[in-house]
């Protein structure tokens, strides 16, 4: 790096506006010269600007009695500044062998969640830390040499939601991220800071070390100030994925049909409508919500997943190394955070375990069933499906026809109830039954030919439940259709109102 004069960073800092008067501010404190400097203009400025400041330092298990005495010695500056001080302990290599991940990112991902988790302990809105000039030169590079996109050339921002942070209103601030090595080491011996050095650091099996430690440096002697070009890569290309960014939340409310923690579910027609940047960054953006934050997926992985949505039959999969997994529907693209081969846990969809034994109280069956007992009137709870069972005995009146004309609940039915009988259950299908859908004028079908009919993704059609009675009649297909026979007439004289609802 070209030698700079040292300057105060103080005002550089202030003038960010990255933290602002009354802010309290968790401050990531591993005890490395960033870190140190980061935290210590911020108990400078205090005072001035009313700071509330919480240092948090994470200890990964990764470098034994040496990664002990950095945790003591956090604990120490911090008092030292009249700073509150957490310390958390995390087995990163257990972590990546379950996450399926490397080192580097099991690293990242469990300093993240420990920030989130110390900020929502001490109520604080802004996590800061310590990346430099240098680091945003590393990351633009290693992205650059990964294949990424717009995205990850534009590196690190300075101000981004918190990967892991489940409060939406939590920032990730970095306010030296426009301050070189240089001067970071600088102001150390200017005000006497003596840092922690980690030995991880130099080894150059990692990635990012050896970027640090051959790359950068060989590109410097052949380019000097190759590192200055990079952040500006990275400033650019950031303006213009901000862009397109906008772009893609104008139409995220119309693309996506549920977005929760574990499952993203995406209209595969409209979003087979969006040009192709759009629709590969949709796709990005899908695993990064599924995943909660977890790492982006490569552009092998994308391009994968963007030619089977654009013409993959329904059911076709696609895996991503992070454990986020895309399945193709008819009509629909579906991420889940599940790792290849574990069953999801769906938001879409109530599983029963096929043949499972009966739970309430059991009937005298006119024939062998194995099903879940549902009580009438009452409810339960499903085993292992995140779902309930609600029932409810109504009288017969204009009220009810006109309730059950206008249901537009499918996971709610009205039943005649002298039709339907008694007791009823949830149970899975068996081979070849059929039964009678509305609309169909009494005719009978195969179960397995309406859940083919009606798009159900195969790898759910053995664990829909369905509501029986004892002599093994369907009466409803949750989710889909009633049975012609059980429906609501003006000759019902009492009906059965039963619901599913999520847990």
């Amino acid at each position: 790096m070209p030698k700079q004069k040292h300057t105060d960073l103080i005002g550089e800092l202030s003038n960010t506006g990255l933290v602002t008067g009354q802010d309290r501010v968790v401050v990531g404190f591993s005890g490395g010269a960033d870190s140190l400097t980061l935290l210590h203009l911020l108990v400078r400025l205090r005072d001035r600007l009313g700071l509330e400041l919480h240092a948090a330092h994470l200890n990964h298990q990764l470098r034994g009695g040496e990664a002990d005495a950095d945790a003591q010695s956090a604990i120490d500056t911090a008092c030292g500044w009249q700073v509150p001080c957490t310390v958390g302990v995390r087995d990163v290599r257990s972590l990546a062998r379950g996450w399926r991940v490397g080192i580097e990112a099991a690293a990242r991902r469990a300093r993240y969640e420990f920030l989130c988790g110390v900020a929502k302990e001490v109520g604080a809105l802004k996590i800061a830390v310590g990346h430099t000039a240098d680091d945003q030169a590393e990351t633009v590079l290693m992205h650059v040499l990964r294949g990424a996109g717009l995205s990850g050339l534009a590196g690190m921002r300075y101000r981004v939601a918190v990967p892991s942070c489940q409060d939406d209103q939590v920032v990730l601030v970095r306010p030296l991220l426009q301050v070189s090595r240089r001067r970071i080491e600088a102001y150390c011996a200017a005000h006497g800071l003596v840092p922690r050095t980690d030995a991880s650091n130099l080894d150059e099996t990692l990635f990012r070390n050896r970027v640090r430690h051959e790359v950068l440096p060989f590109l410097e002697r052949i380019r000097p100030g190759v590192w200055q070009s990079l952040v500006q890569l990275g400033e650019l290309a950031a303006a213009d994925e901000l862009a397109l960014e906008e772009l893609l939340a104008q139409q995220w409310a119309g693309l996506v049909n549920q977005a929760a923690r574990g499952e993203v579910t995406l209209d595969r027609s409209v979003w087979q409508e969006l040009p192709l940047s759009l629709r590969r960054r949709a796709l990005r953006r899908a695993v990064y919500l599924a995943t909660a934050g977890g790492g982006p997926p490569d552009f092998g992985q994308l391009e994968a997943a963007r030619r089977q949505s654009e013409t993959g039959q329904s059911g076709t999969e696609v895996q991503f190394a992070d454990g986020a997994r895309l399945e193709v529907r008819y009509d629909r693209l579906v991420f889940t955070a599940v790792p290849w081969g574990q069953p999801v846990d769906s938001l879409e969809f109530p599983q029963l375990e096929p043949g499972i034994e009966l739970a309430v109280p059991a009937p005298r069956w006119d024939v062998p069933l194995r099903g879940w007992g549902v009580p009438v009137p009452g409810g339960v709870a499903l085993p292992n499906s995140g779902w309930r069972v609600e029932t409810q005995r109504l009288s017969a009146g204009e009220q009810l026809l006109s309730d059950a004309r206008h249901n537009t609940d499918r996971w709610q039915a009205y039943l005649d109830a002298d039709q339907a009988g008694e007791p009823v259950v949830l149970r899975t299908r068996r081979p070849g039954e059929r039964f009678q859908p509305l609309g169909l004028a009494g005719r009978s079908m195969l179960v397995s030919d309406f859940m083919v009919n009606q798009r159900i993704p195969r790898r759910y059609r053995a664990g829909m439940p369905l509501l029986s009675n004892a002599a093994g009649q369907i009466l409803w297909i949750p989710g889909y259709r009633l049975a012609h026979p059980v429906r609501i007439t003006t000759d019902t004289r009492t009906a059965l109102r039963i619901s599913l609802r999520r847990l």
